[in-house]
C-alpha cells in the first residue's frame, strides 16, 4: 500500500510508526530455553495498577484449526504444533518450565481434547470416530467404539473422573460413561443432578473462553494512545489528531482506572487462550505464538499536582464543571528536550505516558490521577493538552486551557487512593471502548474495537479536519445482504492488520497480503514487484504511518469483493529532510482463497495532502 502511494504521488506521509512486539517465529530446537514462571502470590485479589509483564517467550505455534486446550489452573497446555513431522501429533508443555512435558502420536489426527479433572489425562477424540485416553507417562488407550456408531458433536467436558459430557449442537445433551463405554442422557448423571445453575452454563457454554476477572482487576483489550498531533502552525484551532492501537491491559472494576500493556499490541485477527486467573496468556499472531506471564508489582496508582493554567474567570468556571463530573483529563508525556541548553520545552507529543483526570481545581495547581497507564512516569514528564472524552475520542477543552500549557510532574507524587472517586461516579460520555471477541472453540478471536455508545466500529476513529458525522460500521454495510456480517468483519480485520503492516514496515506481510498478479491503479503487478517496490519506498520513508477513519464498505463484485474506505497518512524521510501527509480514498478488490482474502486490484485518490521540510538533523 506504502508503495501504492508512491506511485500516485512523488512524495507521501509521517509519524512515528507503532511499536509492536517483534515477530517471535518458531523456535529452532523443540527444546525451549529453561525458565521458571509461578503465579506471584496475591494474584487473585491484585488490583489493575499492580499487573505486569514477567515475560513474552516464544512457542512452537500451534495449528490454528485443530484443538488445544490448557488446563484450568494454567500450568500445562496441550496442542497440535504446526512443526510436527505428522499430522495426529500433541505436543504437552509445562507452561511453568516451557518444557515439554510428553508428545502423543495419535493414529489419526484429533478434532477434541479434554482434560482430566486431575490434568494428568487427555481424551481426545478424532476424524475418523475414535476416542481414547492419553496419559501423561506417554501411553496411549484408544478405546473401543461400536462400528458405524458416531461420536457426539461439540467439545466434550471431562468433569468426573468416570463421565464424560458432551453438549452437541444436534441432539440432546449426553455423558460418556468411562466405566461401560456407553452413551447416556446428561440427566442421568449423579453430577448433572448435584450441579447448580451457574456451573450447567460454564460447561454448556465454554464460560471459561473469556477475558478473565478476579476481585480487583478485569483484563481487557482497549485503545491506546501513542501520539497526539496538534493542529498546524497556519491552522491553530483546527482538529487535533491521534495515533492510536490496540493493547491488552487491565481495568479497576470499581475505580475509573486502567493500566495498559502497549509492548503487547492486539491486531484483529489475533487469537487468544487464557488461563482462568489471568496469570497467563497464549497470544496466537501470523507472526508467531507467545506465551505471556503476568506478575505483581508495587505500583499503586499515582496522584499527582502541578502548576495549573492561568485561568480566567469563565474558564474557571468551566473546569469546575466538567471536574465536579470527573471528565477534565490531561495527557502525561515524556518532556522534550532541547539539546543545545538540556533544557525540557514542553511535552513530545509523540510519546504518552499515561493519561490523567483532574480531581480538583485549586488556587494555582491542579490536583489529578491516573487513569490510563501506557507506561510507568519517569522523572522531569511534563502534563499537557487537557481535554474531555466524547464517543470514545479526546476533545481538546479549548475554553479552558490553550495548547500552548504545560507543566513539570514534580516529586510529590502521592500514592494513595482517597482521591480517587467510584467508577459509577465517572461520567465517560463515551470514552470507554469495547472489544469485540468471537468464541471460538478452543479459543477467543479478537475482531473489533468500539466506543461504548456505537453500535458497531472496526477501529478507533480519528479526528481529522475532513471526517463530518462519522458513522457506525453497522449503518455502512451493502446493500446485498448476501454478505454475512461475520464476513463482513473478517475483511474489516484484513484491512486493519494491512496498514499496520505498512506501518510497522512489514515487507513480507505486505506482499503476502496481494495474490500473486494484479493490479495497482491500473499497472500490473507481481508479487516480486511489489516485494521491490516496497523495500525502495521504505528506505526512502523511514517513518511511515496508516491508519483508515470513518467507515469501510463492503459490497459483492461478481466473485470478488469490493471495498472502499479513507485513510490517513504521514510519512517522513531522515534523508530527504521532508515530511508529507494527507489522506487517501481506497478501492481494493479481494479474492477469497484458501480461507484468506488477497488484493487483486486496488485504486488510491490521494487528496488533503501537504508537506514541510524538516531540520537538518531530522529530528
Amino acid at each position: 500500500m506504502a508503495a501504492v502511494l508512491a506511485w500516485v504521488s512523488p512524495v507521501v506521509l509521517l509519524i512515528i510508526p507503532l511499536k509492536s512486539v517483534p515477530p517471535t517465529g518458531a523456535p529452532a530446537q523443540n527444546q525451549i530455553a529453561a525458565f521458571h514462571y509461578t503465579k506471584p502470590a496475591g494474584f487473585d485479589a491484585a488490583e489493575a495498577a499492580q499487573i505486569s509483564v514477567y515475560a513474552v517467550k516464544p512457542i512452537p505455534p500451534p495449528l490454528t484449526n485443530a484443538p488445544m486446550l490448557m488446563t484450568p489452573d494454567g500450568k500445562s497446555f496441550a496442542y497440535c504444533p504446526v512443526d510436527a513431522s505428522r499430522l495426529g501429533t500433541i505436543y504437552v508443555l509445562d507452561l511453568g518450565t516451557l518444557e515439554r512435558t510428553v508428545s502423543f502420536h495419535l493414529p489419526s489426527t484429533p478434532t477434541t481434547l479434554a482434560w482430566s479433572p486431575d490434568h494428568h489425562k487427555l481424551l481426545y477424540t478424532t476424524n475418523d470416530g475414535r476416542i481414547g485416553v492419553a496419559y501423561l507417562d506417554g501411553r496411549i488407550a484408544d478405546l473401543p467404539w461400536p462400528k458405524g456408531q458416531d461420536l457426539p458433536h461439540g467439545r466434550p467436558v471431562w468433569w468426573d473422573d468416570q463421565e464424560v459430557a458432551f453438549f452437541p449442537p444436534d441432539e440432546r445433551d449426553l455423558v460418556l460413561s468411562l466405566d461401560t463405554l456407553r452413551l447416556s442422557p446428561i440427566e442421568d448423571s449423579p453430577k448433572y443432578k448435584a450441579a447448580n445453575a451457574k456451573d450447567i452454563d460454564h460447561w454448556k457454554h465454554l464460560r471459561g473462553l473469556e477475558l478473565p476477572r478476579t476481585g480487583s482487576s478485569q483484563m481487557i483489550i482497549t485503545t491506546t494512545i501513542r501520539l497526539v498531533q496538534p493542529p498546524g502552525r497556519k491552522l491553530p484551532y483546527g482538529e487535533w489528531g491521534y495515533n492510536i492501537a490496540f493493547a491488552l491491559g487491565f481495568r479497576d472494576p470499581a475505580k475509573p482506572i486502567k493500566k495498559l500493556l502497549p509492548g503487547l499490541t492486539i491486531d484483529p485477527g489475533d487469537q487468544l487462550l487464557l488461563a482462568p486467573d489471568g496469570s497467563v496468556l497464549i497470544h496466537m499472531t501470523s507472526r508467531g505464538t507467545d506465551v505471556i506471564y503476568f506478575t505483581l508489582r508495587d505500583n499503586p496508582t499515582p496522584q499527582i499536582s502541578v502548576a495549573s493554567p492561568l485561568f480566567s474567570p469563565s474558564a474557571t468556571e468551566e473546569a469546575h464543571s466538567l471536574v465536579s463530573d470527573h471528565r477534565l483529563c490531561a495527557f502525561a508525556y515524556a518532556p522534550l528536550i532541547n539539546p543545545l541548553n538540556g533544557k525540557t520545552i514542553g511535552p513530545d507529543r509523540q510519546h504518552v505516558r499515561a493519561t490523567f483526570c483532574v480531581s480538583e481545581v485549586l488556587a494555582d495547581t491542579l490536583e489529578l490521577w491516573e487513569t490510563e497507564q501506557y507506561e510507568k512516569l519517569r522523572p522531569g514528564d511534563v502534563l499537557a493538552d487537557l481535554h474531555t472524552h466524547k464517543g470514545g475520542e479526546a476533545v481538546m477543552a479549548k475554553n479552558v486551557s490553550d495548547s500552548n500549557w504545560w507543566a513539570t510532574i514534580t516529586d510529590h507524587t502521592t500514592h494513595s487512593d482517597g482521591g480517587i472517586p467510584p467508577r459509577s461516579a465517572v461520567n465517560t460520555n463515551g470514552a470507554e471502548w469495547v472489544a469485540t471477541l468471537n468464541q471460538e472453540p478452543y479459543c477467543l478471536r479478537f475482531v473489533s474495537i468500539a466506543p461504548a455508545t456505537a453500535t458497531a466500529m472496526p477501529f478507533p476513529q480519528q479526528s481529522t479536519p475532513r471526517q463530518a458525522n462519522p458513522q457506525s460500521f453497522a449503518s455502512q454495510s451493502p446493500s446485498d445482504s448476501s454478505i454475512p456480517a461475520s464476513q463482513i468483519q473478517d475483511i474489516v480485520a484484513f484491512v486493519i492488520a494491512h496498514h499496520n503492516k505498512v506501518s510497522a514496515a512489514d515487507i513480507e506481510h505486505i506482499v503476502s497480503d496481494y495474490d500473486d498478479y494484479g493490479s495497482i491503479k491500473g499497472k500490473d503487478f507481481t508479487r516480486q514487484s511489489l516485494r521491490l517496490n516496497e523495500s525502495e519506498y521504505h528506505k526512502i520513508w523511514d517513518r511511515v504511518y496508516e491508519s483508515p477513519f470513518g467507515a469501510i464498505s463492503v459490497n459483492p463484485d461478481g466473485v470478488l469483493y469490493k471495498v472502499n474506505y479513507t485513510i490517513t497518512f504521514e510519512t517522513q524521510s531522515s534523508t530527504k529532510h521532508l515530511w508529507v501527509k494527507g489522506q487517501s480514498d481506497i478501492t481494493l478488490k479481494l479474492k477469497l482463497s484458501a480461507g484468506s482474502y488477497l488484493i487483486t486490484e486496488e485504486f488510491a485518490h490521494i487528496h488533503d495532502r501537504t508537506e514541510g521540510k524538516l531540520p537538518a538533523s531530522g529530528n
